[in-house]
C-alpha cells in the first residue's frame, strides 16, 4: 500500500510448479495486472486489486518457451526468445494485447536465438540483448510504433534490425529505461 507504506500478504503462490521462476524469469505489469511465464512455459496473470492468480492466460500462448524475456509497452505484453522444450534457445517475439485478450499470431522472427537476455522497450521500439548463446553481442531492435495502424497488421511487415555489436556479449543483465532530464 503506498498511501501508508504497509505491505498486504499476498495468497501463496507457490503451490506446485505454478511459479517456479529461473535465473531470468520476468514479469511484468500492465495497470493493475501482472504478467509472467510459468513454470509450464505458458502465459500466467495477477490480478492485484483483486488477489486472483489465473495459471494460464486464455488464449494459451502460442509456443512455450522457457526462459523468455518480457517487457510491455503499456498495453502489449512482448514474450520474446527464451527455450523450447529440448532447451534449444529459440528466436520467437510473441505479443499478447492485454487489451483484447488474445495473442498476435503473425510476428517477426529475432535474428538471433536468445535465452537468458534482456529486452526493453524505449522510444517507440523494442531493444534485445544479451543472452547465453552465440552471437549475443549483437544488439537488435524492432519499431513498434504502427503510426495509427494496429500493431496486429504493423507487423505483418516488420522485421527485427541489427544494431552493432557491444564488446562483450551480456547475460542476465537489467535494463533500465531513464527518462531524459533537463541538462
Amino acid at each position: 500500500n503506498v498511501d501508508d507504506q504497509s505491505f498486504s500478504q499476498l495468497p501463496d503462490l507457490s503451490n506446485g510448479d505454478l511459479i517456479k521462476g529461473g535465473a531470468t524469469s520476468d514479469c511484468v505489469a500492465v495497470k493493475d495486472m501482472l504478467y509472467f511465464v510459468n513454470n509450464n512455459g505458458d502465459m500466467g496473470s495477477y490480478d492485484i486489486i483483486n488477489s486472483q492468480l489465473t495459471a494460464t492466460v486464455t488464449p494459451s500462448i502460442p509456443s512455450n518457451v522457457y526462459q523468455p524475456c518480457l517487457c510491455t509497452d503499456g498495453r502489449y505484453v512482448f514474450v520474446i526468445g527464451g527455450r523450447d522444450s529440448i532447451q534449444d534457445a529459440s528466436r520467437e517475439f510473441q505479443v499478447y494485447d492485454t487489451l483484447t485478450s488474445s495473442w498476435i499470431v503473425e510476428t517477426p522472427e529475432l535474428n538471433i536465438d536468445r535465452w537468458s537476455h534482456s529486452c526493453v522497450v524505449s522510444r517507440g521500439h523494442i531493444f534485445v540483448f544479451g543472452g547465453v548463446t552465440g552471437g549475443n553481442a549483437q544488439i537488435e531492435t524492432l519499431n513498434i510504433e504502427s503510426s495509427g495502424v494496429e500493431l496486429s497488421t504493423a507487423l505483418l511487415t516488420a522485421s527485427w534490425t541489427l544494431l552493432d555489436a557491444r564488446s562483450t556479449a551480456e547475460w542476465g543483465a537489467i535494463p533500465v529505461v531513464c527518462n531524459n532530464i533537463d541538462q
